[in-house]
């Protein structure tokens, strides 16, 4: 229960909202952290199809990464 009948908060109530307040706090000062692992995680996913094609017919992983980055390293200087 979180308030009693006479009014209290209970003691874990408040070391809940302590707690959860520490973790909004983390969050807020690492969100670039955050930001940066989630980009991460967003191009390994662009790239796992063509990291997955070159693994079929035995092109090395490094080259056909390789060949993703500089193939849109390329198509950006075009535009």
């Amino acid at each position: 229960m979180i308030i009693s009948t006479n009014g209290a908060v209970s003691w874990a109530t408040i070391g809940r909202i302590v707690v959860a307040g520490f973790g909004i706090w983390v969050v807020m000062e690492t969100w670039r952290i955050w930001l940066l692992l989630l980009t991460a995680a967003i191009v390994a996913a662009a790239i796992m199809p063509a990291a997955r094609w070159g693994d079929r017919y035995r092109i090395p992983r490094i080259v056909a990464v390789s060949g993703v980055y500089l193939g849109g390293a390329f198509q950006g200087c075009t535009q």
